[in-house]
């Protein structure tokens, strides 16, 4: 990110977190926002997810042009099936150092445990945590399902990343050519997001097929689920202010109104 933010790198795709630098991203990282990726897409691709993108470049002078993802994050654990907001009580929960996956978990009555990711494998195979949340992607390629028994897929966070250029270097350069490459960005996007779903499909029947028992929530039940969750909202309205969470969550409801 520093790399394009100074110059010596004119474009990346940027999975990593920034709301070290530009906190009103973490709007994002708020549990259960998304019910489903039409929905996310409607957001994202609106006024809305523009309005972050702009902001980026407001505040670092980095230029955002296009949205991908890593997806949804779903829960799995070695102690039994999460079927209700009550099963996660207890259970030791590996999160990254994010504070919305903390406080979300623990609004479960989890017990939410920062580790570093390349220390949760062997976390989890010698039974020092129950549990961890990922992505489907990261779950099969980091062999999860060797230590783990449960996966259930709730997908309490939607992970989107960025396609970023240095916006010096992107207005050097002719407008013919910007538009091209805001153009192919915005392919890019369209067929990344395909792919990754289509392997997210693929990828929970291996996971089937590797001995993971894995449990499918209701709209319903995911509602029990975000209910719980409510506390976090509450905090990041203190963090982010009333006005963007209020304009975020508008856009949610206009997208699914329009599905």
């Amino acid at each position: 990110m520093e790399g394009v933010q100074f110059g010596s790198i004119e474009m990346a795709v940027l999975v990593g977190p920034i709301s070290n630098i530009y906190p009103d991203i973490m709007v994002f990282d708020l549990p259960y926002l998304f019910k489903n990726r039409d929905v996310a897409y409607k957001v994202m691709d609106g006024e809305f997810g523009q309005k972050i993108l702009n902001g980026l470049l407001e505040r670092t002078g980095i230029r955002a042009i296009a949205w991908g993802e890593n997806g949804f994050r779903h829960f799995t654990n070695n102690v039994r099936p999460l079927e209700t907001p009550e099963d996660l009580k207890g259970l030791k929960i590996r999160t990254m150092e994010n504070p919305a996956h903390i406080a979300m978990v623990n609004s479960f009555g989890a017990i939410a445990t920062p580790m570093a990711f390349n220390e949760l494998y062997s976390a989890l195979q010698q039974g020092v945590i129950d549990g961890q949340e990922n992505p489907v992607s990261l779950i099969e390629s980091m062999r999860f399902y060797e230590v783990q028994k449960h996966l259930t897929l709730d997908g309490h966070v939607y992970s989107p990343f960025t396609f970023i250029v240095n916006n010096g270097f992107f207005e050097s350069l002719p407008a013919e050519y910007q538009r091209i490459i805001q153009e192919e960005a915005k392919l890019w996007s369209t067929n990344e997001r395909k792919l990754n779903a289509e392997q997210e499909n693929a990828g929970v029947e291996r996971l089937k097929q590797a001995g993971m028992e894995v449990v499918s929530l209701s709209d319903e039940v995911k509602g029990q689920f975000r209910e719980s969750t409510t506390p976090v909202y509450n905090t990041y309205r203190e963090k982010l202010g009333d006005d963007l969470i209020d304009e975020l969550m508008n856009a949610v409801s206009e997208a699914e109104s329009n599905l």
